[in-house]
C-alpha cells in the first residue's frame, strides 16, 4: 500500500502543530503555577523559592575542595583529578537530595546543573594550570544565581533570598 506524499505531509503538519500547542500549554501552566505560588493562592502546593541557605551543603563541599586545591593537596596531576571528580560527584548528590533548590522541574534542573558540574570537572580536573582557581565555588554560585534569575522571571518574590 503506497501512501501519497500529500497525506504524509498533512500528517507531519498535524503532529508538528500538536507538539507546538502542547509546549505552549505546558509553559502557560508553569507560569500560572508560579504566579499562584508567589501570590500565596497555591492551595495545597507549598511555595518554592530559591534560597541561598539551600545551597549551603554544596557550597561548603566546593569551598573545602577549593581549599585543598589552593594548598596543593588536590593540585597534583593524578590525585587532583581523582579528588576533583569525587568532590563534584558529592556536590551533584547533594543537589540530587535537596528539594528546595529550584522552581523548575527536578529532572530539568539536575540535567542543567549536572552539565555545569561535568564541564567544571573537565576544566579543573584536566587543565592542571587552572587547578588552584576556585572553580567549584564559582560553579555552585553560578547554579544558584541562574536558578534565582529563573525564579524571578516567573514573578516569584525576591524578598527571601537567604
Amino acid at each position: 500500500m503506497v501512501v501519497p506524499a500529500l497525506q504524509l505531509k498533512k500528517g507531519y503538519d498535524r503532529i508538528k502543530r500538536a507538539t507546538e500547542e502542547r509546549a505552549e500549554m505546558r509553559n502557560a501552566e508553569d507560569r500560572e503555577r508560579a504566579r499562584r505560588q508567589a501570590s500565596g493562592k497555591g492551595g495545597s502546593e507549598k511555595t518554592r523559592q530559591v534560597r541561598l541557605w539551600a545551597y549551603s551543603g554544596p557550597l561548603m563541599v566546593a569551598g573545602f575542595k577549593d581549599f585543598l586545591d589552593l594548598f596543593l593537596i588536590g593540585s597534583s596531576p593524578l590525585v587532583g583529578t581523582v579528588v576533583t571528580i569525587c568532590f563534584f560527584l558529592l556536590i551533584f548528590f547533594l543537589l540530587l537530595i535537596k528539594d528546595d533548590l529550584t522552581v523548575r522541574m527536578k529532572p530539568v534542573f539536575l540535567f542543567q546543573a549536572g552539565g555545569a558540574l561535568m564541564f567544571a570537572t573537565g576544566v579543573e580536573g584536566f587543565a592542571f594550570l587552572l587547578n588552584f582557581l576556585p572553580i567549584g565555588l564559582g560553579i555552585v554560585f553560578g547554579i544558584y544565581f541562574r536558578e534565582k534569575q529563573y525564579a524571578l522571571s516567573f514573578g516569584i518574590p525576591k524578598k527571601a533570598s537567604a
